[in-house]
């Protein structure tokens, strides 16, 4: 008789006050290839508030844009 192995269920994710994390690597994506997204965002000044990258339910990318306040000014 053979014997195997079965994982036991996993409870449901979903996320309530947080996320799962992980980094871009381990869902398959190039950090440095985000990081050029994100600088190419800033330097021609996109009218962004925020990026955000969730990859398989789990947070990739998190990020915040914030307004100088000669630039909310012109």
């Amino acid at each position: 008789m053979a014997a195997f192995y079965v994982d036991p269920p996993r409870a449901p994710y979903w996320p309530s006050q947080h996320w799962h994390t992980s980094t871009p690597e381990e869902q398959g994506m190039d950090s440095a290839m985000l990081a050029g997204a994100l600088e190419f965002a800033r330097a021609t000044a996109l009218p962004l508030h925020s990026v955000t990258v969730i990859r398989d339910g789990l947070l990739v990318l998190d990020a915040f844009f914030y307004r100088t306040h000669s630039e909310i000014l012109s």
